[in-house]
């Protein structure tokens, strides 16, 4: 089985936006000109979802994870 490289590459940029947006915020600057180079006859409002399901999804594990410690 092969990995398909538009998966491969959105994971990377999905990876370095999560690492950017620990650190300093705005991860979103990385991952959302990703998904529009990566995928560039997509609808644009898609993408825009796509990237705040992202969003929303890891600020939420984040809250979780401090409200544990």
């Amino acid at each position: 089985m092969t990995l398909d490289p538009l998966v491969v590459a959105a994971c990377s940029a999905a990876f370095l936006a999560g690492l950017v947006d620990a650190v300093a915020g705005g991860g979103g600057l990385i991952q959302l000109p990703a998904l529009l180079v990566l995928w560039p006859k997509t609808d644009v409002p898609v993408l825009l979802g796509t990237n705040k399901v992202a969003s929303v999804a890891g600020t939420s594990l984040a809250l979780l994870r401090y409200v544990r410690h």
